[in-house]
């Protein structure tokens, strides 16, 4: 016997429960990234990496001795409190991640309230993780020169490691496409099974999420989602390459919508008129370090793209541009 078929607006639901998975816990395992990754990975918080890079922040700042004292403790006490939290709400977390993984059995009423409520729940945890890190920076801010607050507020956001960067970005941009459940469905079978250690416990040959994500573009994705995902591939190459310097500081929710806005406008220029690519591009560098960035946020940047033979590579640097490449 076939089973129903989903009305539209519990279809429409699945389908953004799943791209909600896919972007969560499929990438945040994939790249096995971040300084404020799930808790699962926090539980040396206190101690480890994360007390020796905020040593060395200190260091790199060059902060008296005085100064030093009461920063270290705020961090000290930081990485405790997200200790605290991390075995508090570890299990939780992971249960939500598990409740998340049934939205294919949304036609049972009981799972749909299920996966919703874990959702849900699992932002709420997020932005608990997320409070934390801000009440640390505002007692920094109290401690520390407008300045030196600047470059540390800078330094303790979360970023993920280089190794992985490339895939994240490659998986939000599936994100983007409209896929259809079924692709969805086999995307996260691909990139599960990618993660599965060899059975015989043998090192893994190659990378397993390149040849995961080779499988997806050649067998799930259909011609005219290769083509879609090409020019997807493109803007956000040139973007990176037109505003990458941007990632060297931190923008405010409100800078971050004008940025997008000016370059939505710019890309759709720029296409319209591809002679004057480079003109429109460079433009609207200059006016989102000019215009968007504050006057603190434009020093920060001006210091860290300095170019050691002479001149700068800050917002009026020419912009060379990426080839274009295929999916893979």
């Amino acid at each position: 016997m076939n089973k129903p078929s989903l009305k539209k607006p519990l279809q429409d639901e699945r389908i953004a429960i799943m791209k909600n998975y896919l972007t969560s816990s499929i990438i945040l395992m994939v790249t096995a990234a971040c300084a404020t990754a799930m808790p699962t990975k926090m539980s040396s918080m206190s101690s480890g990496p994360t007390a020796k890079n905020h040593q060395k922040l200190i260091k790199d700042l060059k902060l008296t001795d005085k100064e030093a004292k009461p920063v270290g403790k705020i961090l000290a006490d930081y990485r405790a409190d997200l200790a605290k939290w991390a075995a508090k709400n570890g299990p939780e977390i992971a249960a939500c991640q598990k409740d998340m993984k049934k939205y294919h059995q949304m036609r049972d009423p009981k799972v749909m309230v299920q996966v919703r409520a874990a959702m849900k729940r699992l932002g709420e945890l997020t932005k608990e993780q997320v409070d934390l890190r801000e009440a640390m920076l505002v007692k920094l801010k109290g401690v520390m020169t407008k300045e030196k607050f600047a470059l540390a507020a800078d330094a303790l956001r979360p970023r993920q490691r280089p190794r992985g960067q490339g895939f994240q970005e490659r998986f939000h941009l599936l994100g983007k496409m409209g896929l259809k459940e079924e692709q969805l469905t086999k995307i996260r079978s691909i990139t599960e099974e990618a993660m599965k250690p060899p059975a015989d416990g043998s090192p893994r040959k190659g990378n397993p999420m390149q040849l995961a994500w080779n499988k997806i573009v050649d067998e799930v994705l259909t011609a005219e989602n290769r083509k879609q995902l090409q020019g997807l591939m493109q803007e956000a190459g040139h973007r990176k390459m037109v505003l990458g310097i941007l990632k060297k500081v931190t923008l405010t929710p409100e800078q971050s919508k004008k940025v997008d806005a000016l370059w939505n406008k710019a890309y759709a220029d720029a296409e319209k008129t591809p002679k004057n690519k480079f003109v429109i591009y460079r433009a609207a560098r200059i006016e989102a370090v000019e215009k968007i960035l504050t006057d603190a946020q434009r020093k920060q940047i001006d210091k860290l793209m300095s170019n050691p033979h002479g001149g700068s590579m800050g917002s009026k640097a020419p912009i060379p541009m990426p080839p274009v490449k295929r999916p893979h």
